[in-house]
C-alpha cells in the first residue's frame, strides 16, 4: 500500500496576516489553527519555510509559518530582523488573532513556543 502524502490542510483554519511591511511591500505569515482545537491555551510553533502540519495537527499546536526576505535581494541581518518581527507579532498579536478564528474558544501557551526552521541555502 503506497503511502498517503497528503496535506491535512482541510483539518486547519488558516489565516494569513501582514507582521511587518518593507518598502511598501506586506510581508506575510499564515496561521494555522486545527479545527478540533481543545479549550484552553496551546502552545505555539513557529515555523520558517512551511510544512509540518502533520506535526502540529496531532499534538494540538498553534503554527505560525512565516514569510521572511531573502538573500540575494536581502541580507543576513535583514532576516534576523524579520524573525524578530515575527516574535515581536507572537507576543502582541496572536492571542487576538486567536480569538478571532477560535470564537474565545483557544488562546495561545506563550509559555511553550518552539520555533523551528531548515537550511535555507548555502
Amino acid at each position: 500500500m503506497a503511502a498517503d502524502h497528503t496535506l491535512p490542510v482541510d483539518e486547519f483554519n488558516v489565516a494569513t496576516f501582514t507582521y511587518k511591511v518593507i518598502h511598501e511591500q506586506p510581508i506575510f505569515l499564515d496561521l494555522f489553527v486545527p479545527k478540533t482545537l481543545p479549550f484552553g491555551e496551546r502552545p505555539v510553533l513557529i515555523r520558517f519555510h512551511g510544512g509540518i502540519l502533520e506535526y502540529a495537527l496531532e499534538n494540538n499546536l498553534i503554527l505560525v509559518s512565516c514569510d521572511y526576505r531573502l538573500i540575494p535581494e536581502s541580507n543576513g541581518l535583514d532576516i534576523l530582523e524579520d524573525i524578530e518581527d515575527v516574535w515581536s507579532w507572537v507576543q502582541n498579536s496572536l492571542n487576538e488573532a486567536m480569538g478571532t478564528m477560535t470564537n474565545g474558544k483557544s488562546g495561545v501557551d506563550l509559555q511553550r513556543v518552539l520555533l523551528a526552521g531548515e537550511r535555507a541555502g548555502e
